[in-house]
């Protein structure tokens, strides 16, 4: 098969596509009216092209942001959230970003 097929045929060899993509690393260009409109690529390939929402720096701004902000929040009664819920809520979000950046590990519960 070629590397650019008409969706109509594209349609009938899918399954084929699939494979030769997984298995054979190969790109199909796949066309509409004659003009490409879609691919079918590898794994790996796709995943290469996601880039992601957020960076690990917009993560640690926004967890600032949030902090800021839950330590300027009142209730109807003009008090504050307690710092221990500040630090609890902020803390296990703390230890996710630094998990995402490869600098925790659980350690596992502590011995008692």
């Amino acid at each position: 098969m070629p590397d650019t097929l008409p969706v109509e045929e594209a349609r009938r060899h899918l399954g084929d596509l699939v494979t030769r993509a997984a298995i054979e690393g190969t790109v199909t260009v796949i066309t509409k009216h004659g003009v490409p409109a879609a691919a079918i690529v590898p794994p790996q390939q796709a995943e290469s092209v996601r880039e992601p929402a957020w960076t690990i720096a917009d993560l640690w701004h926004e967890l600032k942001r949030w902090r800021n902000e839950m330590e300027a929040t009142t209730n109807e009664a003009g008090q504050h959230y307690p710092a221990s819920t500040v630090n609890s809520h902020i803390g296990h979000t703390e230890q996710f970003v630094r998990w995402l950046e490869g600098n925790w590990r659980p350690t596992g519960p502590r011995i008692r």
